[in-house]
């Protein structure tokens, strides 16, 4: 029995760690306890404690109906608090992006302060401008405000460049993976086409064993200018792969 529930748990975790196709994997690489457990993580934060608010009530409300025993009714529930909790995500994670893009920008800006020289005017008054541009951006993503926080660090980004990790045109970026990750949802929301995860995979296979596995905290860079081969390439291997299987060094 001990042995059953440990398997269990296991396949569990690699579902939640996983990207492609796995068993117990639902909408947008999710099943409700992943995401009773990401939304617990993320509300230790005060804007992401904000963010969930229907995702939250829409939980609630599968542990009241399945408490009634309406198995068709808690199915349904789960599913509709999955759609919540997909829409609700995005505008976090993005959140979460400008945080770490304004600590980018102001080591960027330090670098580049001990490179410039103290006596240049120029340069001291690009740095005051950056600086503010920064400041405002913190101010605005601990406030939630995702909009002023991208506008604030596109202002610093215009006036000293893109971050160390960005080309200046936007063409190559770095992604960490966070805890729920797979490459499907990376590719969905850093390419805007969920069947474009090979273009990541083969472009950080120095980091990845497996494309079905991926762990939080690894770091990848994510190209966005593939040529329409390589996406055609990549959309062709990402619908035809075939059945998962971890390290199946395809």
């Amino acid at each position: 029995m001990l042995k059953k529930i440990v398997l269990i748990v296991t396949l569990f975790m690699f579902a939640v760690a996983c990207g492609g196709k796995s068993g117990g994997v639902v909408e947008d690489g999710y099943s409700l306890e992943a995401i009773r457990a990401l939304v617990k993580g993320y509300s230790k934060d005060f804007c992401g404690n904000k963010a969930f608010v229907g995702t939250k009530k829409a939980i609630e409300n599968v542990d009241r109906i399945e408490a009634s025993g309406d198995i068709n009714g808690t199915e349904n529930a789960s599913n509709e608090a999955i759609k919540v909790f997909s829409k609700e995500e995005p505008p976090y994670k993005a959140l979460l992006a400008e945080r770490k893009r304004t600590q980018d920008l102001k080591t960027k800006l330090k670098n580049m302060d001990r490179n410039s020289s103290s006596n240049n005017m120029d340069w001291r008054a690009t740095k005051t401008k950056a600086n503010k541009h920064l400041q405002n951006a913190k101010k605005a993503s601990d406030a939630c405000n995702l909009k002023m926080a991208q506008m604030e660090n596109n202002r610093a980004q215009d006036l000293i460049g893109a971050p160390d990790g960005v080309d200046s045109k936007g063409n190559m970026v770095k992604y960490t993976v966070v805890r729920g990750d797979n490459l499907w949802n990376i590719s969905k929301r850093e390419l805007r086409n969920a069947y474009l995860w090979p273009v990541i995979y083969w472009g950080n296979k120095d980091k990845i064993k497996d494309p079905d596995l991926i762990f939080p905290g690894q770091v990848f860079g994510v190209s966005k200018n593939a040529s329409q081969e390589e996406k055609r390439k990549a959309t062709r291997f990402s619908r035809t792969r075939g059945k998962w299987s971890l390290y199946d060094k395809k």
